[in-house]
């Protein structure tokens, strides 16, 4: 059985339109351009390609603030980094309509380096599925224009390698897990790689990361990076960004009392998870994640 998708669904339209209009001013099809990759210790180097984006942020304000009046929802005063949340209600094909974003980002402005960020295997699987099964729909709505997509796999990092040289759309899938786990493996210095560290050849090319299901990201993560503007740290250095994390959460427990809220020392140097299942307040994880980090 082969599944047909309607590509005239008009808040469908409305809504990827909406994305690709954030950057307006952009040169048409200019949105790539070409990288080196130099190594100090082997005579080698590699040619990639990653995204170019030529128009101000002072342009892309104005952009915004026309989609936001377009739309009926409060306009903003200045942008929030380069970070831009985008709403849509249940069931009405959001996943369709931001790989449909991906097309059309590289059909207007030639942008070709995408990352999806998803904050479970589940959502990561639906999110493959997705790819696949409107490939070809896609394919023929963007006369055939060559993509490759893949899962991150901290067991062929070698694979970045492809992402950042290819000239073609490229697409990759991380679980936010892969930044804190696999033994830090997206950070580590990699011979497979030429001794390049898996995380540089994804920063070389300067994605486009879109945040799936943002709202389950555990404690709201997205939110506390997006607000104390630390997401590029993330990529820099996620195993630092974490380590440092959890000690400012720690020190911060010992000197902020909030009512409520309960926690437990175990052992010496951890305390009961709990606490962060059972509060949601973003205020008092803010402090500790701006107030000690920064």
């Amino acid at each position: 059985m082969k599944l047909h998708f309607d590509p005239n669904q008009q808040y469908q339209y409305d809504a990827m339109n909406s994305i690709v209009n954030i950057f307006e001013g952009q040169p048409l099809s200019q949105g790539d351009f070409g990288f080196s990759l130099q190594y100090e210790t082997y005579l080698h180097n590699e040619v990639g390609v990653g995204n170019r984006l030529l128009v101000s942020e002072e342009q892309i304000l104005k952009n915004i603030q026309v989609i936001q009046e377009t739309n009926g929802i409060a306009v903003s005063e200045k942008l929030d980094g380069m970070n831009f949340s985008v709403e849509m209600e249940t069931g009405t094909g959001k996943t369709y309509v931001y790989l449909r974003t991906i097309y059309e980002l590289n059909n207007k402005y030639g942008f070709k380096k995408f990352v999806i960020v998803v904050p479970s295997i589940a959502i990561r699987e639906g999110v493959l599925k997705n790819l696949e099964i409107t490939f070809d729909h896609f394919q023929s709505l963007y006369d055939k224009t060559p993509v490759n997509f893949e899962v991150y796999d901290s067991k062929r990092v070698s694979n970045l390698r492809n992402f950042a040289v290819s000239n073609n759309i490229q697409i990759l899938v991380i679980n936010i897990d892969s930044f804190a786990k696999d033994e830090n493996i997206i950070n580590k210095t990699n011979d497979k790689l030429t001794g390049k560290k898996p995380v540089e050849f994804i920063q070389a090319t300067s994605p486009i990361v879109i945040i799936d299901e943002p709202q389950n990201m555990e404690t709201e993560i997205l939110e506390i990076l997006k607000e104390s503007g630390r997401i590029g740290d993330v990529l820099i250095n996620p195993q630092l960004f974490l380590d440092n994390t959890i000690t400012a959460i720690k020190d911060t427990l010992s000197e902020l009392m909030i009512d409520g809220i309960k926690y437990e020392k175990i052992g010496d140097r951890e305390y009961e998870m709990r606490l962060f299942e059972e509060f949601k307040d973003v205020k008092y994880k803010r402090v500790a994640f701006v107030s000690e980090l920064d």
